[in-house]
């Protein structure tokens, strides 16, 4: 009723879970601002709501792909700069959290944003992390994984990554 999503039906609503729903149902061809729990209430209602619970790195970058692709400025929400916070986030090393889902995550929201600075250096490092069977898992050096792979994968392609360590990518995941 509140117009956010939980982890099943009935849930408690939560931020996360809102953004990943969004990421999906977007993805779908669903618009978050026509989308309305039986109450009228919208998703993006929710998170205006709980946007001082968006902390996490993760939530952050959900957030700002939802918000980019419903046509909302993530640079002024609820008088909070989403790109400014992610931006500080990234290391010196380009790395979000040395960690490659956040890493491509982050690439992808500053790219739905039209944020260029930096990427090079955040896809040098998702190369880095790369394993041998061409593919990564979530820190360097684990092993490779779908999700973490289909994760750089993206980030690499909307950051004009290599084309190699994406071609390499794709035969892991085959």
């Amino acid at each position: 009723p509140d117009g956010g999503f939980g982890r099943e039906p009935g849930a408690e609503s939560s931020p996360g879970m809102t953004g990943w729903a969004l990421l999906g149902l977007e993805a779908a061809g669903h618009h978050p601002l026509q989308m309305r729990s039986d109450d009228g209430r919208t998703p993006i209602a929710y998170l205006r709501e709980t946007a001082s619970e968006i902390t996490t790195t993760g939530d952050i970058e959900r957030t700002i792909l939802v918000l980019a692709a419903a046509g909302i400025d993530p640079r002024d929400f609820q008088g909070r700069d989403l790109v400014q916070r992610l931006l500080a986030r990234r290391g010196a090393d380009g790395s979000w959290g040395r960690q490659v889902n956040p890493t491509a995550f982050g690439i992808l929201a500053l790219a739905a944003v039209g944020h260029s600075g930096g990427q090079s250096r955040s896809a040098a490092w998702l190369r880095s992390a790369r394993n041998k069977d061409g593919g990564w898992g979530f820190v360097p050096g684990s092993t490779s994984d779908a999700d973490s792979t289909g994760a750089a994968l993206q980030a690499l392609a909307a950051a004009d990554g290599s084309r190699a360590a994406i071609r390499d990518g794709v035969s892991y995941l085959r």
